[in-house]
């Protein structure tokens, strides 16, 4: 049952709750708790005196986590700042998760949300709004993009900060499925876990395959292209990426049925040639196309997301320098097509559907306006005139004035001559 419960969890679902639970334990530990919170009285609020211990013990792991957990980037580390609070309610999070898989609901104390408050206001005044701000990645301006994919061959570039190199060979079955993971994402944003694999992790039917990728050639839909076709590719002819699984996604029920329609464009990362190339050089026909990676870097090995990463990031330090390269991830795609389709002027539906998010606030957190594009719209709205008003500025009758109005009215005298009118005669009297 456990291992049932636990396969209905996302693999980075699982890595996180993973982590949270050391975090947690170590933290039990300290405070000489027990982890398992199992008493239902006390978490339901049945009893009330322990309801009020449930509440404390969840308030004083939150603070012992955040005070012993290390802050992700190393110059905070070396700077002496502190982790984010919010790092440390995610560990609660994960708690209050892996409890309420098991049959049982924690406690969860408003108090929580205060202490998170009050830690981030403490952060703010001893190191500044900024180090608190979200540390987004950038789109890939086109001018990185072009230079960091046409790298001669043999060039030598710096993997890592440990000093590890690697030579440059567009032809090697690495590199040739490095591009084509690369031309997919700025494509269509796909994420890294649907072209390559975590280290380690093995391939299963749930991921992504290369029965994933078709084509149409001539206006006939094609599973398995010869290497002929390929070669022969006309203008018009298209690489069909039918999406299986994502982190957002995990059984396809979403976006599966929606395939992503890839032509030939003047991108120096062309995504329909990078495919061709990558087919044709690790050539797979019929239902071997199901049981493979959709990208292998040679005997039916994984694309891995290390060498994703290692690679990305060594042909962007050779280019822009190591600064300006720790800017761009691979996920930097997603949020450059994202900024393209906005600038192009699609509407956020459409942003949210061809990027494949399940909300519109995720895809305006990422579809960001260029600075010249932000600069001008500030800057035109200023020449608009704005003039407007509500109705509580418009004039009104004061009631003491018609009030003094109506007292006025009364006492005036009235004509000479003129009387109170008589009542007309009754029925009954006339």
């Amino acid at each position: 049952m456990d291992d049932v419960l636990r396969d209905a969890v996302p693999r980075s679902t699982r890595n996180t709750n993973d982590s949270a639970l050391r975090a947690y334990y170590a933290a039990c530990e300290r405070i000489g708790a027990q982890p398992w919170r199992d008493d239902h009285a006390a978490n339901s609020g049945l009893d009330p005196l322990g309801h009020q211990r449930e509440i404390a013990f969840l308030a004083l792991v939150f603070l012992d986590v955040f005070f012993h957990m290390q802050p992700r980037r190393k110059a905070d580390r070396d700077a002496g700042r502190p982790a984010q609070p919010a790092s440390a309610m995610k560990v609660i999070d994960a708690v209050r998760r892996i409890h309420r898989a098991a049959g049982i609901t924690m406690v969860r104390p408003p108090q929580m949300s205060v202490l998170c408050t009050a830690l981030y206001h403490q952060i703010k005044r001893r190191f500044g709004p900024e180090y608190i701000r979200p540390d987004r990645k950038d789109p890939f301006p086109d001018s990185v993009i072009a230079r960091a994919f046409s790298v001669p061959d043999a060039t030598i570039c710096l993997a890592d900060r440990a000093g590890a190199r690697f030579a440059v060979s567009w032809s090697s079955p690495t590199f040739v499925a490095f591009r084509a993971a690369n031309a997919l994402a700025r494509y269509c944003g796909v994420r890294k876990d649907e072209v390559s694999l975590p280290d380690g992790a093995p391939f299963d039917r749930g991921r992504t395959s290369r029965a994933s990728l078709l084509w149409r050639i001539g206006g006939v839909d094609v599973a398995a292209p010869t290497p002929a076709q390929l070669r022969a590719l006309g203008p018009d002819d298209l690489a069909i990426f039918i999406p299986a699984t994502a982190k957002n996604d995990q059984f396809g029920f979403h976006f599966s049925a929606t395939p992503v329609w890839i032509k030939h464009t003047a991108d120096p990362l062309d995504a329909r040639d990078a495919l061709a190339a990558y087919e044709l050089s690790q050539p797979l026909s019929g239902g071997a196309r199901r049981t493979a990676p959709l990208l292998c870097v040679g005997s039916s090995q994984p694309l891995r997301h290390s060498v994703v990463d290692r690679l990305l990031q060594g042909l962007l330090t050779h280019v822009v320098g190591a600064a300006a390269a720790r800017s761009y991830t691979f996920h930097s795609h997603r949020i450059t097509i994202a900024s393209k389709l906005r600038k192009a002027g699609s509407d956020w539906p459409t942003i949210q559907a061809l990027v494949r998010w399940r909300s519109v606030e995720s895809a305006m957190i990422y579809a960001r306006l260029t600075p010249a594009d932000h600069a001008s719209a500030l800057a035109s709205a200023l020449a608009v005139d704005a003039t407007s008003v509500t109705a509580a500025q418009l004039p009104t009758i004061d009631a003491s004035e018609v009030a003094e109005a109506l007292r006025a009215v009364q006492l005036e005298a009235p004509p000479a001559g003129a009387g109170v009118a008589e009542r007309p005669p009754s029925p009954a009297s006339a």
